[in-house]
């Protein structure tokens, strides 16, 4: 009971937040953007996805986006309670620092998962605006996928999840080490930017493999094809736990040991 106050509290806490709510509208307008340029670049726009579930499909490509929230909203959440001085007040109540992290990391993927179910509602009712409602009932696209678009549609949004988990934990561990929002979240930023470059760039040795970024993206499982050769989606979810895991700990041991 305690715990599930504590992010009750951190949920409120972020909702109210101007950074939060801005975050929220930009999601949306980004969708609305891609539904525009979509429909009057029609020429450039395949056939198939020129229709409500098509568009819906599509929007899925601006998940990377997921990914920068998370970081956003975790690279300020224990920060800005430093900077502003009410880390104190959070600290004097009876409950343990590793319980406070806890419920500030659920909280900031509970929003995170709202802000994905806004973009997806966003992507449903613009496709309906572009294209017609007309096939919201039948949810298929003629010529790519007759059949079970919901569940490729969850398991793509569940990858995004994945990706931005991780990014939440990398830059939550940030937050409580440098302190800083700013510099938390363009550390942040910059390793999830560089990570795919660097991968690309030492693919061909043993140790690739190990990498967090070779992991943290499971889209190419969608598509049948892993980024490395040999790896499997039970090793990649194998290692992004063990990475969690250790962000986790580095968090937690050094925000006990904080002295406020």
């Amino acid at each position: 009971m305690q715990l599930i106050n504590l992010i009750r509290n951190e949920n409120m806490k972020l909702l109210h937040q101007r950074s939060t709510q801005a975050l929220f509208a930009c999601s949306v307008l980004l969708i609305l953007g891609l539904g525009l340029l979509q429909r009057y670049n029609s020429e450039i726009t395949p056939e198939f996805y020129r229709n409500l579930w098509g568009f819906v499909l599509s929007a899925t490509s601006a998940s990377g986006w997921i990914s920068l929230v998370g970081i956003v909203l975790a690279a300020g959440s224990v920060a800005n309670e430093f900077s502003s001085g009410t880390i104190k007040q959070l600290l004097i109540r009876p409950v343990s620092r590793a319980k406070i992290l806890f419920s500030k990391f659920c909280s900031i993927v509970m929003i995170t998962l709202r802000i994905i179910a806004a973009m997806f509602i966003t992507s449903v009712l613009a496709g309906g605006l572009f294209y017609g409602f007309d096939s919201i009932a039948s949810p298929s696209i003629p010529g790519l996928i007759e059949k079970d678009l919901l569940w490729q549609l969850l398991i793509r949004y569940g990858a995004v999840l994945v990706n931005g988990i991780v990014m939440i934990a990398l830059a939550l561990m940030l937050s409580v080490l440098f302190r800083n929002a700013m510099m938390a979240a363009a550390f942040g930023i910059l390793l999830s930017m560089l990570g795919t470059t660097t991968l690309t760039l030492v693919r061909d040795f043993s140790w690739a493999k190990y990498l967090l970024f070779a992991h943290s993206d499971l889209t190419p499982y969608i598509n049948g094809h892993p980024l490395l050769p040999g790896m499997t989606l039970s090793f990649s979810l194998a290692m992004i736990a063990l990475y969690l895991l250790l962000f986790g700990l580095i968090t937690s041991l050094h925000f006990a040991k904080r002295d406020i």
